[in-house]
C-alpha cells in the first residue's frame, strides 16, 4: 500500500463516520448523531495514528520490520477498545444502536475503498 492509498483510506473512513453521524442525527436526534460520531471516532482515530506511524516507518531508510508493524497493530487494537470503554463510561445517554452504526461505518469504509478501487 503506497502513501496515497493509505491517506485515501483515512479520508474515506472519516467521511463515512461523518455521513453515519449525520444520518443518525437525522433519524435519532442529536444524541444519536453524537453516539455514531463517538463510535466511529473510536475506530478512526487509532487507525489514523497507525497510518501515520506506517508513513513514518516507510520514510525511514531501513523501512519497517514486521515486529514493529505487529506491535503497532496491537497498540491500535488496545487503544480502540480503551476508547470504547471510555465512551461507554462517560457518555450517559449513549445510543448504542447509533454507536454501533458509527463503528460499522468506519470499518465498512475499507470495503467501500476496495470496491471503488476495483
Amino acid at each position: 500500500m503506497n502513501r496515497e492509498e493509505l491517506l485515501r483510506l483515512v479520508v474515506w473512513q472519516y467521511a463515512a463516520v461523518v455521513a453515519a453521524s449525520v444520518f443518525s442525527g437525522v433519524v435519532a436526534g442529536l444524541n444519536g448523531g453524537l453516539s455514531a460520531l463517538c463510535g466511529g471516532l473510536c475506530v478512526a482515530v487509532p487507525n489514523s495514528l497507525l497510518a501515520l506511524n506506517m508513513l513514518l516507518w516507510v520514510s525511514r531508510r531501513d523501512g519497517a520490520n514486521s515486529a514493529a508493524v505487529l506491535v503497532g497493530i496491537f497498540v491500535k487494537m488496545f487503544v480502540t477498545v480503551a476508547l470504547f470503554v471510555v465512551v461507554a463510561k462517560f457518555f450517559p445517554n449513549l445510543n448504542w444502536l447509533a454507536m454501533i452504526f458509527g463503528i460499522l461505518a468506519a470499518v465498512g469504509s475499507y470495503f467501500l475503498l476496495l470496491i471503488n478501487k476495483h
